[in-house]
């Protein structure tokens, strides 16, 4: 009983969070649309949204490890694991300026959708060739104009602590762009959610761990799938640890 009214109230917190907090970002966007061409402070809000996400909800504890590896300055092709949508809000979490590779889906999604074409980040429909050769151009762009772009190379959710193979997308951009890869790996956010139903399994702790870079000059010499198999071994084994 107790577990369906912390439920009740973390699905109301959430919604609440969603719904208040789009005005004041709206207005933000306007305000700041002339003079802030990259979207830094509209991304800078966006990222506050998300760490009151997590705040709100009373089942959701989250720990961040070396958030220092993403050096300032420098734009990376970031890169993590995907178990669940929550793994969004946790990526946040790094708090430095990136722009998202998505699923086209997602941006037609109330609220959600409409954030995510304002902050302009990148759309991909993941069956069409053309649109993914679309994403890697505008990735690279972004890329050229100091903006780092993460991507789940899985393609799509795991549901587990068990990585898919990686797609080469992600390290066809890191070769073309000779731009370093930032690995992700996160734990837990499997179990954040509901599988079936509208009750939010116990406090579920999640880890976000920011992994050393690797640099163009370390795998340069590698093509986009065997580079896509070796970061996704190291990647594997830094999530068994973590876990």
């Amino acid at each position: 009983m107790i577990q369906k009214i912390v439920s009740i109230y973390g699905w109301i917190a959430l919604f609440i969070v969603l719904i208040i907090l789009f005005p004041p970002f709206l207005l933000i966007y306007i305000a700041t649309y002339l003079f802030d061409p990259k979207l830094k402070v509209l991304h800078g809000m966006t990222t506050f949204w998300a760490f009151s996400f997590l705040s709100v909800h009373p089942y959701w504890r989250v720990k961040v490890e070396n958030k220092e590896n993403f050096e300032s300055g420098k734009t990376y092709v970031m890169i993590s694991n995907h178990q669940s949508f929550v793994d969004i809000l946790l990526v946040y979490q790094i708090n430095k300026y990136f722009k998202w590779v998505s699923k086209a889906e997602n941006f037609k999604m109330p609220i959600v959708g409409w954030v995510m074409s304002m902050n302009r980040y990148i759309s991909v429909h993941r069956e069409s060739r053309k649109s993914i050769l679309k994403m890697i151009e505008d990735c690279g762009k972004m890329i050229r104009k100091g903006a780092s772009v993460m991507i789940f190379p899985e393609g799509t959710r795991s549901h587990s602590d068990q990585m898919r193979n990686f797609k080469e997308g992600a390290f066809q951009i890191a070769l073309q762009q000779k731009a370093p890869i930032l690995p992700i790996v996160l734990s837990g956010s499997a179990r954040a959610l509901p599988r079936k139903g509208w009750v939010f399994p116990k406090t579920n702790r999640m880890k976000m761990k920011v992994l050393p870079a690797w640099e163009y000059d370390t795998f340069a010499h590698l093509d986009a799938g065997e580079l896509a198999r070796k970061m996704r071994e190291f990647m594997e084994k830094e999530l068994q640890q973590l876990n």
